[in-house]
């Protein structure tokens, strides 16, 4: 079973994407804070993150890039945000993130097979 960290602050959308992601056989690890991430990635062997571009006041992709460069954790990601930006995007290209998706134009079902597609 595939290993997902659910990394997103909102506390509705953390909840409807692990419900989506558990029915379709995924186990999942939602968190809320960098912290919590940290010590997901220190205790399990993951494989996707999903994070928000801002996670407790925290740039998501700044965290990303600590955990690749500094820990030297590659896993695939996907960077989710609830607008679009075009500045964020290039910063997640940058750090060669799988996938960028804006909230609301993306179904759970899209989510999951984007994910799957990844996983491959």
């Amino acid at each position: 079973m595939k290993k997902i960290l659910l990394a997103i602050d909102d506390d509705l959308l953390r909840e409807v994407c692990k419900r989506k992601l558990v029915k379709s056989n995924f186990k999942t690890f939602p968190v809320q804070t960098k912290k919590e991430i940290l010590e997901v990635l220190e205790k399990e062997k993951i494989d996707l993150i999903l994070i928000d571009v801002s996670i407790e006041n925290v740039k998501g992709l700044d965290i990303l890039k600590e955990i690749r460069e500094k820990r030297k954790i590659d896993l695939p990601a996907i960077v989710f945000s609830t607008l679009r930006d075009e500045e964020l995007e290039e910063k997640a290209k940058r750090l060669k993130v799988n996938d960028f998706l804006i909230g609301t134009e993306i179904s759970p079902d899209e989510l999951v097979k984007r994910i799957k597609k990844i996983l491959k």
